[in-house]
């Protein structure tokens, strides 16, 4: 896999001492989400103003939501592909009928703003712990040209944050476009802990956007994936080569009935 301008990840516990301060250690802990109900898409002011008031400000009918999941990664499930069932059919529903009837039936599209990703492990800090991820689009056929980006962390400090903006639309009548998006993970500390316990958790909110066309262009140009700079110690971008992991059985790992966040 090619890198990118970013410089070698540290790969030993001694490398992190020298660098990371304990005050850096609490900085990344005490970390809150700074996602944006509108975040990755174009909308001004006003426009933000007509949405939470439930007008639309053009004959293009736009609604922006946000979805949030959680859930936990078992031993033996920490080298397999995931699917993350982004947004489930049920909620789009539950959105719809809280629209005016001539409005909801002319919603056909769902825009993929950006997607928050958290890893939090469950084991102290101060444990070199590095781990795999790439974000798949798995309605393209070719393994490299559905991946949207690939991270490499280090759950050394505890937890990793970044941000992915996929830029991409579905259409409702698509054949269970919730389960579209996979996250492809390889955690490499397998000697870590003995089977069916959960070395972390995953937890993600995604900004969404609900329209009746797939023609306007909503989305602000930003790279695939962002890490905040704070994690950056602990974590960088890869090209969009995909991490090939073997599926268990040939088969996805299907995480579902996961909690949704308040």
């Amino acid at each position: 896999m090619r890198e990118i301008g970013f410089k070698p990840l540290k790969a030993c516990q001694d490398s992190f001492q020298d660098t990371v301060s304990n005050k850096t250690m609490e900085k990344i802990m005490r970390q809150d989400s700074n996602l944006n109900p509108y975040d990755g898409f174009r909308i001004g002011r006003i426009g933000r103003v007509l949405n939470q008031i439930g007008l639309n400000q053009r004959k293009h009918h736009i609604i922006y939501k946000v979805s949030s999941g959680e859930f936990a990664i078992p031993m033996e499930l920490t080298g397999n592909v995931m699917e993350m069932q982004l947004i489930p059919k049920e909620e789009i529903l539950e959105e719809l009928s809280k629209l005016r009837e001539e409005v909801a039936i002319t919603m056909k599209w769902i825009h993929i703003g950006t997607i928050e990703v958290v890893i939090k492990a469950t084991f102290k800090e101060g444990i070199d712990s590095e781990i795999h991820l790439s974000i798949m689009d798995r309605r393209i056929n070719n393994f490299r040209d559905g991946c949207l980006g690939t991270m490499i962390g280090n759950l050394y400090a505890g937890k990793l944050t970044f941000d992915i903006h996929p830029r991409i639309a579905y259409n409702l009548a698509d054949q269970d476009f919730s389960r579209d998006l996979t996250l492809h993970q390889n955690f490499k500390r397998k000697d870590l802990m003995k089977e069916g316990n959960r070395p972390y958790s995953i937890t993600y909110k995604i900004v969404y956007a609900l329209s009746n066309t797939h023609h306007y262009d909503l989305f602000l140009r930003k790279e695939y994936i962002e890490i905040p700079r704070i994690f950056k110690e602990f974590a960088k971008v890869m090209t969009t080569d995909p991490i090939r992991i073997p599926r268990i059985g040939g088969v996805d790992i299907i995480m579902k009935d996961h909690p949704v966040l308040e």
